[in-house]
């Protein structure tokens, strides 16, 4: 959580999300939170980022991280605060963050990708967020990916973390790669492993790769922006993964857009409030 001041960040502090009983108590949370920090009269206005689509500023139909159902953000924070309040997809205020004040600065288009867990990411076009007619704009890791032999999964199935530790697991299982991985491994322990030269860390890295600078020819040949910004955990390889990457994008790219920037985002966590405020900020 995050008080701007113009536009500067004056303060920030995190705070446990509570996902017991549906999600009931993270609106309620995050107000008791921001209280203990500004009177409520004194706030001009309330970026909230929420990992999932969001429509309207205000709605979403589902949020599995925190349990939600349908909720209308902005209805349901009418008993804390008289302020305008506007929601916003995580990786959208991420993305719009990093044009803020990290690694897209100055730049008039960029697309991010967020490689955590799953695989998220935002759009920028003219400084301007592009989220789709339901709020779906960016959703990167839901594209469809075919391999050879008609083998079908998602981005986020094969990059994300949670893609990336079970493909490594397949890989254990079948003892073609030799490795010095332990049982109880995690993801950067494959990254770390990777860097020195471990067969199957190698392979696996490479494999996930190949899918990132696939993905993002793809997204280039609709969107061709200035620079494609890399965030979340596992772009803390940094240019050991980011160098692979880049490889298989020019590969692969269209041919204008081979000279594509691909950068390490430069906020880190706070890109997501940085984002938000600028989003809602926007709409005053």
């Amino acid at each position: 959580m995050g008080l701007f001041e113009d536009g500067t960040l004056i303060e920030k502090w995190s705070i446990k999300t509570r996902t017991e009983d549906s999600g009931a108590h993270v609106l309620s949370d995050i107000y008791d939170s921001l209280f203990e920090h500004i009177e409520a009269g004194r706030i001009d206005a309330i970026g909230i980022g929420l990992p999932g689509p969001v429509e309207d500023d205000r709605i979403v139909h589902g949020l599995v991280n925190i349990g939600w159902g349908e909720v209308d953000v902005k209805e349901a924070s009418k008993p804390y605060v008289s302020c305008p309040v506007y929601a916003i997809n995580d990786a959208n205020a991420a993305a719009l963050g990093e044009v803020v004040a990290g690694g897209a600065m100055g730049r008039k288009s960029a697309v991010m990708i967020t490689i955590g867990t799953g695989i998220g990411g935002g759009i920028v076009i003219e400084d301007r967020l592009v989220t789709g007619a339901r709020g779906a704009a960016g959703e990167i890791g839901h594209m469809p990916l075919v391999f050879d032999g008609g083998e079908y999964d998602t981005l986020e199935e094969r990059a994300g973390a949670l893609g990336i530790k079970r493909r490594t697991l397949k890989l254990i299982e079948e003892g073609i790669y030799k490795t010095s991985l332990k049982s109880d491994f995690e993801v950067r322990d494959v990254f770390d492993l990777a860097k020195t030269g471990d067969e199957l860390c190698v392979k696996v890295v490479d494999e996930m790769s190949v899918c990132l600078g696939t993905a993002l020819s793809d997204i280039a040949c609709l969107i061709d922006p200035e620079v494609f910004v890399i965030g979340g955990g596992v772009a803390d390889a940094g240019d050991f993964l980011l160098d692979k990457i880049r490889k298989i994008y020019v590969e692969r790219a269209f041919g204008p857009c081979k000279e594509t920037k691909i950068v390490i985002a430069g906020l880190g966590n706070d890109a997501g409030i940085y984002g938000a405020c600028k989003y809602a900020m926007g709409k005053e």
